[in-house]
């Protein structure tokens, strides 16, 4: 099933119960439809959408809490109209065939790509990494860039990029956190797993350097379960075999 589907297939099935529990933190309908419409984006931006109806809404009820929006309990009171939820999935759609949220930035990063080539920066530079998260919330800190590029069940795909020249090097295999419906876990790679780093291990550069997370290589053992993910990664320097820590960087994924 095309995702474009596959989302209509979830507004129509919980879009409502979304929408009821939304408004009944007292908000206006037109506030109320452009955060369900928010919402579904958000769900949209996932490389993967999650398999069931229940596991969708959790993900969007979590989203709206950690937006502040305090989503209550679904009632009766509040229903989507017929041609509320049609606009809604019409909106979904153009969202979706422009590109979603990577192609709103890129978008931009297209706009100012004079300007960052006068400064010096490559349009492939500016198209990678102006996308992440942490391009845009970390610039100016430490002058460390982690993009997730991959998440499955298997595995989660990071690329790691310095803007300094001085290189630093990755402490341990970052630490993961699970939350999901039945509270909070944390995982860490057991001791025999390997850096997925090809060449001199844990190191990292001002090039692009792929890190990649199996899921086998942490101490549950098997695939990775849905839900939201805190990703740790503790970087560090050394100097004349002293190490000075520099930053603990804490990634957001959802699987």
């Amino acid at each position: 099933m095309k995702k474009a589907e596959r989302l209509a297939e979830l507004l129509n099935s919980c879009g409502d119960e979304l929408f009821s529990a939304l408004m009944n933190g007292s908000i206006q309908r037109s506030a109320g439809l452009d955060r369900l419409l928010m919402l579904f984006e958000y769900l949209s931006d996932r490389i993967f959408l999650p398999k069931s109806t229940s596991g969708a809404y959790r993900l969007m009820v979590r989203r709206a809490a950690k937006l502040g929006w305090a989503p209550g309990e679904p009632s009766d009171s509040h229903a989507l109209t017929f041609k509320e939820q049609e606009r809604t999935e019409k909106k979904l759609r153009e969202y979706l065939a422009s590109g979603g949220r990577r192609g709103k930035l890129v978008r931009k990063a297209v706009t100012g790509a004079a300007v960052l080539t006068a400064a010096g920066l490559g349009v492939f530079f500016t198209a990678r990494w102006v996308t992440s998260e942490e391009y845009l919330s970390r610039l100016t800190e430490y002058g460390i860039m982690i993009a997730d590029t991959e998440r499955s069940e298997k595995e989660i795909v990071f690329e790691i990029r310095l803007r300094d020249e001085e290189d630093m090097y990755l402490e341990r295999m970052p630490v993961l956190k699970l939350t999901d419906k039945d509270g909070e876990w944390t995982f860490s790679a057991k001791p025999s797993a390997e850096f997925a780093f090809r060449d001199e291990r844990a190191l990292c550069t001002s090039k692009v350097r792929e890190l990649i997370l199996r899921s086998e290589d942490y101490d549950r053992g098997y695939d990775f379960l849905p839900g939201h993910y805190e990703v740790t990664f503790d970087f560090c320097r050394y100097s004349k075999d002293e190490k000075t820590e520099i930053a603990s960087i804490t990634k957001e994924v959802e699987i």
